[in-house]
């Protein structure tokens, strides 16, 4: 083999290498390419499209002249404009404002920003010169968003041909701000504006209303044969509802008067088939009376239909008041003897607190040893939580017993322990 030869084949190696070298990347990754900040709207060059950092956005061109195809909402306010398909939309400001001696407001700060049909302004165009008399203003503080440049949201349609035009949109009385006007400055007048339209349910519709809606339908309900003859005081009520879709089942309608106190709802299943009718009833108004509950909670009270009747105290149960009830409980346990054994007499031997609150002595069976285990148990417990520590107990001494005896219980009861009076 010639050396030109070996030259050759290295040379193909070579290219052979660069060429596996560059199956990972794609062709147009390869080389620099701009990109522009979707918050700042600075640009700057990257090695390839695989650099570019997140929050950037590469360039169809090398001096990102065409806006890169981005959500308007994904855009900063000093970007969102360089995309011809965005706007802003203000928010809400807030600036400082003042009043002139003859009562005129001046200064161009607020709550509210003044009216500009719909095409919001950055702060600082000086649009808004103060008066004389009013120091100078204040900038206001507005926050944007970046929106689609269209359509128009309801609230930014001023005229109300065009809002009526909008399936989504209706002209309607405004919300009035519930704030005082400046000293010698009338209220500006509450105007309607353009909404949107609220989509209604079917139920709430009149028999018009419901015929324009394609998702509803009405629905006249089979008449019980007493009214279809005509009987006096006797209604077939219809109403509007959601189209049922195909499979479910004909609901008759509720009788006449079963609902005469309240209002009447159908009730859905998962298919939004109507499987029945619920009655709210009208609850009468009561008092807002609260019980006085030191050691609980004040939970509220229904009646059978779901009226609130009043408001009642539920005491808080702590794990200190679980640990007393479980320990009286194991004390009647502990006590269980048998009044019939030879050795009766030795089985009411052992004394222990009869509570763990406030406790004196009384005499168990040591024989019932797991219910003796669980006393020491949960005095233990007791008096790792610290629970009677601090606890006001009766002035009153406790008589010890002078020991106990098996006795027979009455009327079916079990044998006891009974302590001996001292």
């Amino acid at each position: 083999m010639t050396t030109r030869t070996i030259g050759f084949g290295l040379l193909m190696l070579s290219a052979m290498a660069l060429a596996f070298a560059g199956c990972g990347r794609a062709v147009e990754d390869i080389g620099p390419v701009a990109a522009i900040n979707l918050d700042t709207g600075e640009t700057k060059t990257f090695g390839s499209k695989s650099t570019v950092p997140p929050g950037w956005a590469p360039c169809s061109d090398p001096t990102c002249g065409t806006f890169p195809s981005v959500p308007c909402q994904n855009l900063g306010k000093n970007v969102c404009t360089k995309n011809p398909n965005c706007r802003l939309k203000k928010l809400w400001c807030s600036g400082a404002s003042c009043v002139e001696p003859g009562g005129t407001p001046g200064g161009s700060g607020g709550s509210t920003p003044p009216d500009n049909g719909g095409a919001d302004t950055p702060p600082g165009d000086g649009s808004n010169p103060p008066s004389p008399g009013c120091p100078p203003p204040t900038p206001p503080k507005c926050e944007y968003a970046c929106i689609p440049k269209l359509p128009l949201e309801c609230n930014e349609v001023k005229d109300a041909t065009k809002c009526s035009t909008r399936t989504d949109c209706e002209w309607g009385p405004a919300v009035c701000p519930a704030m005082a006007c400046a000293p010698g400055h009338p209220c500006p007048p509450c105007l309607p504006t353009c909404q949107k339209k609220a989509p209604s349910k079917c139920e709430d519709l009149g028999q018009a209303q419901c015929g324009q809606r394609a998702d509803c339908s009405w629905n006249p309900q089979p008449c019980p044969m007493m009214c279809a003859q005509g009987a006096p005081g006797c209604t077939c009520p219809s109403f509007c509802r959601a189209k049922k879709p195909d499979g479910c089942p004909s609901i008759p309608s509720p009788p006449p008067g079963y609902c005469a106190d309240g209002t009447l709802t159908p009730r859905y299943d998962a298919k939004k088939c109507v499987i029945g009718f619920d009655c709210k009833k009208t609850c009468p108004a009561i008092p807002m009376m609260y019980p006085e509950c030191k050691d609980g909670k004040v939970e509220p009270t229904y009646s059978a239909d779901g009226c609130l009747t009043g408001y009642k105290c539920v005491k808080t149960v702590t794990p200190c008041d679980k640990l007393a009830k479980e320990y009286s409980a194991t004390v009647i346990k502990a006590k269980s003897c048998n009044s019939k054994s030879m050795l009766a007499v030795m089985q009411c031997t052992v004394s222990v607190p009869n509570r763990l609150a406030c406790a004196c002595t009384t005499y168990i069976n040591d024989l019932n040893q797991t219910a003796v285990a669980t006393l020491k148990k949960l005095k233990a417990q007791w008096d790792a939580q610290k629970c009677g520590l601090g606890m006001a107990c009766p002035a009153v001494a406790c008589l010890a017993p002078q020991g106990a005896k098996c006795a027979a219980g009455q009327n079916g009861a079990p044998d006891s322990c009974i302590d001996n009076r001292p």
